[in-house]
C-alpha cells in the first residue's frame, strides 16, 4: 500500500488550484433568457473579429474586446442563434501571458484551457486559447492535431490563437494528478 505524504497533499491542492482557476475563473458561459434564446453578456463589434469558421450547420467565432479573448458557438452562419460564449480575461495582455507560460509552463496553460472549455450542452466540443509562443502550431492534444492557429498581432506582439473543432476531455475521468498527467500535450 503506498504511503500518504504530506507533499502529495500539496500536489493535489495545486492540482485542485490549477483545475479551478481554468474551469471556473478563466471561462465564463452565457445565461439563457427566459424565453429560451442566449443572450451574450459580451457584445462584440465587427472590429474585433479576429477569424470566423464556417461549417454546413454552424459557425465558431473568435474576438477581442481589449486585452480579452471571446469565443462564440452559433448554431447558423447568420449568427442568429448563440450557443455558447465564453470570455477569457488578459489574453491579450503579452504580460500576463508570458508571467502564466513562466509560472504554469505552457503544457499546464494548454491543459487548463481544454478542460474548462467542456461544455455539455453542446453536440461538439470547441476547444482553444490563446499563446505568445508558436510552439503552439505544432500542438497535439491526446494524439490529435490541432486544427486551427491564427495569428493575431496586437500592439506589437504576436499571439496565437489554437483551435479544436471538437475535443472531447471528460472531466469526470481527471480526479488526480496522474489522471491530469495523462492528458497528453505535445508539440511536434
Amino acid at each position: 500500500m503506498k504511503k500518504f505524504y504530506f507533499h502529495d497533499l500539496i500536489k493535489y491542492f495545486i492540482l485542485l488550484c490549477i483545475f479551478l482557476t481554468g474551469y471556473f475563473i478563466f471561462t465564463n458561459v452565457t445565461k439563457k433568457s427566459v424565453d429560451d434564446t442566449v443572450v451574450t453578456k459580451y457584445p462584440v463589434k465587427l472590429s474585433n473579429s479576429i477569424a470566423k469558421i464556417e461549417y454546413s450547420d454552424s459557425m465558431d467565432a473568435f474576438y477581442r474586446i481589449k486585452n480579452d479573448f471571446v469565443f462564440q458557438s452559433y448554431k447558423d452562419k447568420n449568427q442568429k442563434k448563440l450557443l455558447f460564449e465564453t470570455k477569457s480575461d488578459n489574453y491579450f495582455d503579452y504580460n500576463a501571458q508570458k508571467k502564466m507560460e513562466k509560472d504554469f509552463g505552457l503544457e499546464q496553460i494548454i491543459k487548463i484551457n481544454v478542460v474548462g472549455n467542456e461544455n455539455k450542452k453542446l453536440t461538439r466540443q470547441p476547444s482553444y486559447g490563446v499563446s505568445i509562443n508558436p510552439e503552439v502550431k505544432m500542438l497535439h492534444v491526446n494524439g490529435k492535431k490541432v486544427d486551427k492557429v491564427f495569428d493575431y498581432e496586437y500592439k506589437g506582439n504576436m499571439f496565437y490563437i489554437w483551435y479544436f473543432k471538437d475535443l472531447e476531455i471528460n472531466l469526470e475521468n481527471i480526479n488526480t494528478e496522474d489522471d491530469w498527467d495523462n492528458i497528453l500535450v505535445k508539440f511536434s
